[in-house]
């Protein structure tokens, strides 16, 4: 009965339709990053995957291939493969492909996904540099217009942030408004609710309040932002300097409806804990908690059929 009276507040208790961001190592992480660059074990990665299927609470989630980390065509479709098939050992998973603009041969990769029968897509732009060059937008418009057009389909992309053009940033912005009207089959997520630089939602809220017929194949996924939450002066604040009362306003201006849970989860940093713990004992409401925990997940799956 207790559990019962504080299911929403205790995070261990908390429903969660869909995670979308849950990492599969299948032969190490090739990151450059000091956190995850270590060498992983095929036992790790299954007992990860299976500390992941096991959770009680999360009914679905989406299985990031890293093959975008791949500078080789074969080892690329190999992660691919990978994924499809340990996807197979859990009804809750469902595998995404993923695909780097970086690299020439991500037409390449991108028909072996939908060989594969893969139903989502993540995209890595590589890195700030492929954003100057300008190479992103031509890109992910190439990979869109090979996709099926019979059936919704959703792609998870990571932007980057130019440091030292900010027309580059504007231009990101405006190009993925743009594509979201032109492909309006396909989802678009934002990951880590723009990794940290909250300006490319801002934009998006303010056409959307504008538009309020339009975008709504435009959503964002909160993994790594609640973590990156720390008190200063009694208030919770980013490690970029934005408030968690700017982010719930930011959330209800972007649409509420379109805000996804997202683990972030790897190997590496298993379980995220500290996320939920956030966000279910941190100043959101009920309702809150609610819609980016569970009934915004059960009506994306739904608009995908999946």
């Amino acid at each position: 009965m207790i559990l019962f009276l504080f299911y929403w507040g205790l995070s261990f208790a908390a429903r969660i339709s869909l995670d979308t961001h849950v990492h599969y190592q299948t032969k190490g992480n090739l990151e450059p990053m000091t956190y995850r660059a270590r060498a992983v074990t095929p036992q790790e990665s299954r007992q990860h995957f299976e500390s992941v299927a096991n959770q009680p609470n999360l009914e679905r989630f989406f299985l990031l291939s890293e093959a975008y980390l791949e500078s080789d065509l074969a080892a690329a479709k190999q992660r691919n493969i990978d994924i499809l098939a340990v996807s197979k050992n859990s009804a809750k998973a469902i595998p995404v492909c993923g695909i780097s603009v970086k690299y020439d041969f991500y037409q390449e990769v991108l028909q072996h996904c939908l060989s594969l029968e893969l139903r989502g897509l993540k995209i890595h732009l590589g890195n700030e540099q492929a954003l100057l060059d300008g190479m992103v937008l031509s890109r992910i418009i190439d990979i869109a217009i090979h996709l099926p057009t019979q059936q919704k389909t959703f792609i998870l992309t990571h932007f980057y942030y130019s440091t030292t053009d900010e027309n580059k940033n504007v231009e990101q912005t405006q190009n993925l408004i743009a594509l979201s009207q032109k492909f309006p089959n396909i989802q678009f997520i934002i990951a880590h609710a723009g990794t940290g630089n909250p300006k490319m939602i801002e934009d998006i809220a303010t056409f959307y309040q504008q538009n309020p017929s339009m975008l709504k194949n435009i959503y964002l996924e909160t993994s790594t932002l609640f973590d990156s939450f720390h008190k200063v002066n009694n208030e919770f604040i980013t490690y970029e300097g934005y408030s968690l009362k700017y982010y719930r306003e930011l959330f209800y201006n972007f649409g509420l409806d379109r805000v996804l849970y997202g683990s972030d989860t790897f190997v590496t940093n298993p379980v995220n804990q500290r996320e939920i713990d956030f966000l279910t004992n941190s100043g959101f409401t009920t309702y809150e908690q609610d819609q980016i925990l569970y009934y915004n997940g059960i009506k994306f799956l739904a608009s995908l059929a999946l």
